[in-house]
């Protein structure tokens, strides 16, 4: 072994004899070794050629070198030197994400939705809490809780999540719209996957949403023997094995789910009760049709331009999933049902309205402002939070027929 200690030195030497004098920087220590184990490689090839002897070396110093330099890119590591587990020595991989999706129980799933839901406080935005819920737990990248609209008895999304304005506009479904809509009276969720079932509900969403649609959930909200909401869904990626363990979980959270929106809701629209129709007349007919129910008796009536824009403001921030849309027509139909002994409410747009009072004294308005926030609070308060810092306000005020004017110069002052 006399040779190869000698042979060993002699490569030390010359290794460390070609390393150049170090920089006022010194490099990297990964760097200096990577000279080193190319100056020993090199040094170990000259000594092989002189000495084809001594092969025990030249493997030797082959070693030394590959071990020093490291695996190369793209290379797996040698059998001794793999890294440790990302989770911890001798700790299992972590389940890839359909494994996880195996692994869920849509029994276990749907009680801790029902759980989630049951902690919800009241409140007639409940709904859009409850398909927060739904979307955080199942995934739902495109889906709507269509609530039934009494005024246009229509089903129409009050919370929904990936649809373009087009389809939000256009997705309300009519009492008996189609056979597979009205299949969800037995109370059962149903997948609609056949082309003349999905054909059906073409004029519901706009011509890009449709052409990419592949099928659709449908989970009737029953009460009462009542569908009062129907949870529809295109695109969702749930924790389940397959649409059998799905369509279990969606029946078990519509049973826990369906109490509740009767409870925060559809109790509080009967309530209201209100008799006003969406005739879709333009504000200048509906104030001339309600003067002209006075006749020429001369009546008094108090016009108020009512604004409840930032009261909504407060709602749809606390509400990721609200529809702007359906809770303007929400605050319409309960502004009615406030005013029907008074006079009656006409929209100008979201969250604005004018107000008509018969016989209103301007110096009851700071009880009038009063009631009607404690009413809404009742209703849309739910959270303890949204709109608790916001009350209606009324900008303008216009006595009919003391203040004159037609009835187009009444609708301009009020609305400018």
């Amino acid at each position: 072994m006399g040779l190869l200690r000698k042979a060993a030195d002699s490569a030390a030497r010359g290794a460390q004899g070609s390393i150049e004098s170090p920089p006022s920087h010194p490099p990297p220590a990964q760097d200096r070794i990577s000279r080193i184990a190319a100056s020993v490689s090199g040094r170990a090839s000259r000594i092989t050629a002189a000495a084809p002897r001594i092969g025990l070396l030249r493997k030797s110093l082959a070693l030394v070198a590959d071990r020093v330099r490291g695996p190369r890119r793209g290379e797996p590591a040698a059998a001794g030197h793999r890294g440790k587990p990302a989770g911890g020595a001798g700790l299992p991989p972590r389940p890839t994400a359909a494994e996880t999706r195996q692994k869920q129980d849509p029994a276990q799933t749907a009680r801790e939705i029902a759980a989630a839901i049951q902690a919800l406080p009241d409140g007639v935005e409940l709904p859009s809490q409850l398909f927060t819920a739904l979307a955080d737990r199942l995934s739902i990248e495109k889906g709507a809780l269509l609530l039934f609209d009494p005024i246009r008895l229509v089903y129409a999304p009050w919370a929904s999540q990936g649809y373009d304005q087009t389809t939000l506009h256009r997705m309300r479904i009519p009492l008996g719209g189609n056979e597979s809509f009205n299949g969800l009276a037995n109370g059962s969720p149903i997948l609609v996957e056949d082309a003349a079932a999905l054909a059906a509900y073409e004029l519901y969403f706009s011509a890009r949403e449709f052409s990419s649609l592949a099928r659709i959930l449908l989970t009737p909200f029953i009460t009462e023997e009542k569908l009062i909401g129907v949870l529809l869904l295109t695109a969702l990626k749930p924790p389940f094995e397959g649409d059998v363990q799905l369509l279990q979980c969606l029946k078990g959270i519509a049973d826990a789910g369906s109490p509740r929106v009767q409870k925060a809701r559809e109790k509080k629209l009967r309530k209201a009760h209100t008799q006003a129709q969406r005739t879709g007349a333009t504000p200048e007919q509906e104030v001339g049709r309600y003067i002209s129910s006075f006749g020429s008796a001369g009546t008094r009536i108090l016009f108020l331009a009512l604004s409840l824009e930032e009261y909504s403001r407060k709602i749809i921030s606390a509400h990721a999933h609200l529809d702007p849309f359906r809770l303007h027509e929400d605050l319409h139909y309960f502004l009615d049902s406030f005013v029907a002994d008074l006079g009656l409410s006409i929209p100008i747009r979201q969250g604005f309205f004018i107000v008509a009072l018969e016989g209103f004294d301007a110096s009851d308005l700071d009880l009038f402002l009063h009631q009607l926030s404690s009413f809404l609070h009742g209703l849309f308060g739910g959270n303890g939070k949204s709109g608790a810092a916001a009350r209606p306000k009324i900008l303008k005020t216009r006595d009919w027929p003391e203040d004159g004017g037609d009835i187009r110069e009444l609708l301009d002052f009020l609305t400018s």
